[in-house]
């Protein structure tokens, strides 16, 4: 299972992504989909 709540992603000082309040839960067998152009770090993220 995969649960985020309040995140934020940044690359060195720079935020990229900051979502308070937001919240995720990804259970096992659940399908996502992750859109986005290319270099925005689609891959990268998955690997996490």
């Amino acid at each position: 299972m995969i649960v985020t709540n309040d995140f934020e992603v940044r690359v060195g000082a720079r935020t990229l992504l900051n979502a308070p309040g937001q919240h995720l839960r990804v259970q096992p067998g659940d399908r996502i989909g992750l859109v986005g152009r290319n270099g925005a770090g689609k891959t990268t993220t998955m690997r996490i």
